[in-house]
């Protein structure tokens, strides 16, 4: 039904048990992968976990069914005779109804990868979202240390908040993290200035994480970023081991502020 995506959409608890409907989606991952020759999948995850019904930013594993809340009263040992709603949950169980949600995208990521690979081993499968905070963990709906394991690349940004970056890092831990940069003009009714990604921006974000840099959006790139980019991968290229482990060598770092 066109006009209401909803309708379209399967109860996320079906697809994380073994169901018709799951197989249903994993044969459709399958067959997509195969006939289009897709090598890298990327799951730009930003819901709200409230977000279960209505506006244009509707949660696509969102819902207050009877699956779902059988599923939290078990992920919270919650007793049948406690009544539970939206309202009752957002009230009294909300750090516990956050976290659900947050294991519940995790759990998902890890059946989408599982199956993509096995479409295609060397397929990547990544995620994208805020960076590591109580805020992405609710109005994004991901908390990256459950993602750990479960995607072959972490994907963040925009701006550059050390705090959280360090965090997201933590959180992941050998999964490879890449940060960004937003370039406007990205809607293409906007006629703002174009902006560009400097090498100095680039070597920056290159040293925030450990799995490349992101630029949004292809449309306005020009000749500015393809340069700073080309200079930066070859730097990045000559001293690979020390931004991937992330330990620069003895007195390398000399700039202050």
């Amino acid at each position: 039904n066109p006009a209401d995506g909803r309708r379209n959409q399967i109860a996320p608890s079906l697809l994380l048990r073994d169901t018709e409907a799951w197989a249903f989606v994993r044969d459709a991952l399958l067959t997509w992968v195969r006939e289009n020759e897709i090598d890298h999948v990327d799951w730009d995850f930003e819901y709200s976990v409230w977000a279960d019904k209505g506006g244009t930013h509707v949660n696509p594993i969102g819902d207050f069914g009877p699956l779902a809340l059988a599923d939290f009263r078990t992920f919270c040992g919650i007793g049948k005779d406690i009544e539970l709603t939206p309202e009752i949950i957002k009230e009294n169980y909300s750090k516990q109804w956050i976290r659900f949600m947050n294991d519940r995208m995790a759990q998902l990521c890890g059946k989408f990868r599982a199956a993509l690979k096995e479409a295609d081993p060397a397929l990547v499968f990544s995620a994208y979202s805020g960076y590591q905070c109580e805020e992405t963990h609710s109005f994004y709906g991901v908390d990256w240390s459950m993602l750990a394991g479960k995607v072959d690349m972490a994907i963040c940004g925009y701006g550059r908040r050390a705090g959280e970056i360090k965090a997201t890092l933590d959180a992941l831990g050998d999964t490879p993290l890449v940060v960004g940069d937003l370039l406007v003009p990205y809607r293409a009714e906007e006629r703002a200035y174009p902006t560009y990604t400097s090498k100095a921006t680039f070597l920056r974000r290159a040293l925030d994480g450990t799995g490349g840099v992101l630029i949004w959006t292809f449309n306005t790139l020009d000749g500015r970023t393809f340069y700073a980019s080309a200079e930066v991968s070859r730097l990045v290229a000559e001293y690979e081991n020390m931004f991937v482990s992330r330990r620069p060598a003895p007195g390398f770092l000399t700039a202050k502020g």
